[in-house]
């Protein structure tokens, strides 16, 4: 489920960007008014400046669906917020970059729309994405498993479950294999200075659950509040006991 949204997003957003750079291309009107240069001078420097907004919008849209996939094939968080960004460098350089002489008012506050647009749907889409990571740990305790949800999210069932601790702190890491970490959240796969790999789903610093499985995979487990955390470990104890 975590990637079809992600992916959702990605070709959302390449849509959007194409759909622009269509209108743009088809009828420069529709958008926010644009009028074209009152002289044939103006508007010849308008067509070409439309032109190379269009071509810009449109590498941006194609730059933007290949890294969005590529990003989410990855498992990388980070990247993918790169890649949703990337996109509005290119009405960002037609509205600020390009001379001036090179268009004409309208088509510069046409490019000066755009790039408030995208930047208003960057930050609401990068926003929400953030959030989505960062939002505290969300585990569901099943009759015979244990479900983490959200980002990087793994079930885990009670009858593979060999150890459970708790833990005043994380072991020290060197390198993040396959995760997102900001602040106190850290979550997907790490690897420890030790060598070991390990699975992280922590939103603090102490206060942890340590869980190892069958397969020898170790997990910690943390809420952003240290008695939720507590909660949690009495009610996996709970739940092992009765398996």
């Amino acid at each position: 489920m975590e990637v079809v949204i992600q992916l959702f997003i990605v070709f959302l957003f390449s849509g959007i960007l194409y759909l622009c750079a269509f209108l743009a291309r088809q009828d420069p009107t529709v958008i926010a008014g644009f009028k074209w240069g009152g002289t044939p001078e103006e508007i010849e420097r308008d067509k070409r400046w439309l032109g190379l907004f269009d071509r810009l919008m449109t590498l941006s849209a194609k730059v933007a669906l290949a890294g969005g996939v590529l990003s989410v094939i990855l498992g990388s968080g980070a990247l993918l917020l790169v890649f949703l960004f990337v996109p509005f460098l290119a009405p960002v350089y037609c509205a600020v970059v390009v001379p001036k002489k090179n268009s004409s008012s309208g088509s510069r506050k046409l490019a000066k729309l755009f790039a408030l647009v995208g930047i208003g749907i960057f930050l609401l889409v990068g926003g929400a994405t953030v959030y989505h990571y960062v939002k505290d740990l969300d585990v569901s305790l099943e009759d015979d498993r244990l479900e983490i949800k959200g980002a990087y999210g793994v079930t885990i069932a009670y009858k593979d479950i060999q150890r459970v601790e708790e833990r005043p702190s994380l072991p020290a890491i060197s390198l993040r294999v396959n995760g997102f970490s900001v602040g106190d959240t850290n979550l997907g796969r790490f690897r420890t200075e030790a060598g070991r790999e390990v699975t992280l789903f922590t939103h603090s610093d102490s206060c942890l659950i340590f869980i190892e499985d069958r397969g020898r995979n170790h997990y910690y487990l943390s809420k952003e509040r240290a008695s939720d955390t507590k909660k949690l470990y009495d009610g996996i104890l709970g739940r092992l006991a009765g398996k």
